[in-house]
């Protein structure tokens, strides 16, 4: 990264924000990333230490093993609770920096109660400055979570014009947080810069919960399936199609809703706590 001050930005500087609520009201969070203190440092070589030597140098692989260890699903960090039932841990809005969750578990060795996705992904961008890859959380308005791999929100409706609940699992949340890390990848075919990774996957990529990296570049020219891309650009990218059935019990096509998906595309800029949205580097 030849940028001095973006990569001051994104491996340096300790403290940032993170945007929040909904493209209408969009909110801004501090955030401690705490990259350089003993917690952070102590844990991210204890999980480096997991890792083939051959595969501690290849930025890719330890981003992708980041995104699986910060969550509780498939590593070992954070639980994920979307309930509002936090009686046997914090809430997710409770916590403001890193070094706090991640002294938790090393004292307790187990999953922290609870997280939700900034705060996976401010977790992921510690290890990741730790690591000295220059790493960003980025704000996702109206995020689109395709659960079938068919890059569009399906709705499916019955007869009656009411919403078949049982068959309808794809869905647009108001927001969602994942972490972008700058790194090359000259010996694969993905584009080289910023990519997606994701510490709160709700989908298994290769049997576990991880997702990325997802070359930024790939993900706007709805370039490829390798390394989560498909499902990164439904979240950014795919419109709603409304589906009904008919009298035979086959579901039709009635309508799709395009520019669904993906607006107002936020990070921190480089001075100050100013907004930048990156929705062109997306779209």
């Amino acid at each position: 990264m030849n940028d001095v001050a973006l990569r001051n930005e994104c491996i340096v500087n300790a403290n940032g924000i993170v945007w929040l609520k909904n493209k209408s009201g969009r909110i801004s969070r501090e955030w401690h990333y705490d990259q350089f203190s003993f917690p952070v440092l102590s844990c991210f070589l204890s999980f480096l230490s997991t890792l083939d030597r051959t595969a501690r140098t290849n930025p890719v692989l330890v981003s992708r093993n980041l995104s699986r260890f910060c969550n509780a699903n498939s590593g070992r960090i954070l639980v994920g609770r979307w309930d509002g039932n936090y009686s046997d841990g914090r809430s997710p809005d409770s916590w403001n920096r890193s070094s706090e969750i991640i002294q938790i578990f090393l004292n307790t060795k187990s999953g922290v109660k609870y997280g939700q996705c900034w705060v996976f992904a401010c977790i992921l961008t510690s290890f990741c400055r730790a690591a000295g890859m220059p790493s960003r959380p980025v704000t996702n308005y109206d995020s689109g979570h395709d659960s079938d791999g068919g890059k569009a929100i399906d709705r499916y409706y019955d007869s009656y014009g009411m919403l078949d609940l049982q068959k309808t699992r794809d869905s647009i949340w108001n927001f969602h947080v994942w972490t972008e890390v700058w790194m090359l990848r000259n010996f694969e075919s993905a584009s080289n810069g910023w990519q997606i990774v994701d510490a709160t996957p709700q989908e298994l990529s290769d049997g576990h919960y991880q997702c990325g990296p997802a070359s930024k570049s790939d993900v706007k020219a709805d370039n490829g399936e390798s390394y989560d891309v498909d499902f990164v650009f439904s979240e950014v990218s795919a419109p709603i199609k409304f589906w009904e059935r008919n009298s035979s019990g086959i579901y039709e096509l009635k309508k799709v809703s395009t520019n669904a998906t993906g607006h107002a595309i936020s990070t921190k800029a480089t001075d100050g706590t100013a907004r930048l949205d990156l929705t062109d580097e997306y779209k």
